[in-house]
């Protein structure tokens, strides 16, 4: 079993963040002003939010987008430091 996505991660801090604010998903749709089933395909990872959409939601949960997306990364378990750093060999360019 390999890592969750992102967007699994991110779906589980939204809903978390959305049940600790006692809001329904159709509550916290109105307040980020997106569809209510849009709110489910998030939370259970099956669509990735448009940074907008991010800022939206992250607007209705009383957060930053930083702070909800460094949640998100948490949950997911991210990739270290190093990882971000190296760029796979199929992408580096020579340089002459």
């Amino acid at each position: 079993m390999g890592r969750q996505k992102f967007s699994r991660a991110f779906g589980t801090v939204v809903r978390r963040r959305r049940h600790a604010l006692a809001l329904s998903q159709e509550a916290l749709a109105e307040l980020a002003d997106i569809h209510p089933m849009h709110v489910g395909y998030i939370e259970r990872g099956q669509r990735s939010p448009s940074i907008d959409v991010a800022e939206q939601l992250a607007w209705a949960l009383d957060l930053s987008v930083a702070s909800l997306m460094a949640e998100a990364e948490r949950e997911w378990g991210g990739r270290s430091s190093q990882e971000r750093r190296t760029v796979p060999a199929r992408r580096r360019r020579r340089v002459s």
